[in-house]
């Protein structure tokens, strides 16, 4: 997956998290409107790679109805957005921004036999593989966990939050926002509020 392409994903993420997109031509609008240069389809081809469904009419990240797993393999769940090859014993994991240490520290945990070594960046991570058929074993462990969707957390947010005499708004509610939507599985739901 190219950089532009994750950079999309993650605008894609934050549209649907901010924004009630009904269509895959709003979808399209929303984004070009951020200045992308997007066709129709390619934003079916995101909407597929991203595991998108609507509910109740409008695109979200889907909720799991898994039970509960290892701490470590949600982390890595959560946490890996595309999984790639590179050289014959070389994985690279690329992730949400400031996520690939906690994905790393968990992959170490896990102390998988193919695995030698792990480095983390701010959202990528090199996983050195013993050779060849290791990295193929560790691409698709990886795979198979981020196919299974984890546990979404609905999160509303309205857009004037009154907490004793603070009031968080315009801005600051903005912020908030921007702060959940990297969250592992956070969906982000705006309620307009009244003065």
């Amino acid at each position: 997956m190219t950089a532009d392409r994750r950079k999309r994903h993650l605008k894609i993420l934050e549209l649907i998290s901010t924004r009630a997109i009904r269509t895959q031509d709003e979808l399209a609008e929303a984004l070009a409107a951020e200045g992308w240069d997007v066709t129709q389809s390619s934003v079916s081809r995101d909407i597929t790679s991203l595991r998108l469904i609507k509910m109740n009419g409008v695109y979200r990240r889907p909720r799991a109805t898994a039970a509960p797993i290892d701490p470590d393999l949600r982390r890595i769940a959560d946490g890996v957005l595309t999984v790639e090859a590179a050289g014959e014993a070389l994985v690279v994991l690329h992730t949400p921004p400031g996520e690939a240490n906690r994905v790393a520290v968990a992959l170490d945990r896990l102390a998988w036999p193919d695995v030698v070594g792990t480095i983390a960046g701010d959202d990528t991570i090199f996983l050195a593989v013993k050779d060849n058929p290791a990295q193929r074993r560790v691409m698709g462990e990886v795979r198979k966990l981020t196919a299974d969707p984890a546990i979404a957390v609905n999160v509303v947010l309205p857009e004037r939050v009154d907490t004793g005499l603070r009031r968080l708004r315009g801005p600051r509610a903005v912020a908030i926002k921007r702060c959940l939507l990297f969250e592992p599985h956070v969906i982000l739901s705006s309620v307009p509020t009244r003065a």
